[in-house]
């Protein structure tokens, strides 16, 4: 009597477990469809048009480094410009793209503040110019040439400012709440003197005869070919 009367609490425990299993499972599987859905969701919110010979914005209002308010005309008129679209505090993809840039810029016989210039615009609206004027001192003490100081910009903005900018090359992006990161692709983008879209460079690694090659025709107002999109 003993052994039988033992073994059914232990029987009962059993069948809970199963019984809670059973529920768990299709709960699991529920939040894993959710899960994937919001993930594809992301993915489709995100892009990397290309729209070359599209004529960005100039009247766009942004924020300096330096707290000044500015037009997006400040920057054009005199050399091409490579636009780069990251946010400040990116956790990692940004920082890769900003050290892709910079790098081929090393590599490069051609220079910021002689040859091109460079717009970088954080696509977080709660950025402030503080954080603009961080980034710069650290990538302008790396790059290292004379002149670059006042002809590679750091920018922030209002969401709408900015989104047209975004838009007008085709750049897509999304805020997720759930990490509290925006998801966006990478790459950067030349642009003629005249402020229009001429070249893609995909990716956090760019080419250096690419970049020269693009920079030299957006220097004369050419439009390039489509890049490679993957």
């Amino acid at each position: 009597r003993a052994g039988r009367g033992s073994a059914r609490p232990i029987a009962r425990i059993a069948a809970l477990a199963v019984i809670a299993w059973l529920a768990f499972v299709p709960a699991q599987a529920t939040f894993a469809q959710q899960t994937s859905q919001q993930e594809q969701a992301i993915m489709q919110a995100i892009d990397f048009e290309q729209k070359l010979n599209e004529q960005v914005p100039l009247d766009v209002r942004l924020t300096d480094e330096n707290a000044n308010q500015v037009t997006l005309d400040t920057y054009f008129g005199k050399r091409p410009v490579i636009l780069i679209l990251v946010y400040y505090e990116c956790p990692m993809l940004c920082t890769e793209v900003l050290n892709g840039a910079l790098r081929v810029m090393q590599e490069s016989q051609l220079s910021v503040g002689k040859d091109f210039d460079v717009v970088t615009v954080s696509i977080d609206p709660g950025e402030t110019p503080v954080m603009a004027m961080g980034k710069k001192n650290q990538y302008l003490k790396r790059y290292d040439r004379e002149g670059a100081w006042d002809s590679w910009h750091f920018l922030v903005g209002e969401e709408a400012e900015v989104r047209r900018l975004a838009d007008s090359v085709g750049f897509k992006y999304i805020y997720d709440p759930v990490t509290d990161q925006y998801a966006h692709a990478s790459g950067i983008v030349v642009l003629t003197p005249t402020g229009k879209v001429s070249r893609y460079f995909y990716g956090v690694q760019y080419n250096e005869k690419d970049v020269r090659l693009g920079l030299v025709e957006a220097s004369s107002n050419k439009i390039g070919s489509p890049g490679d999109k993957l």
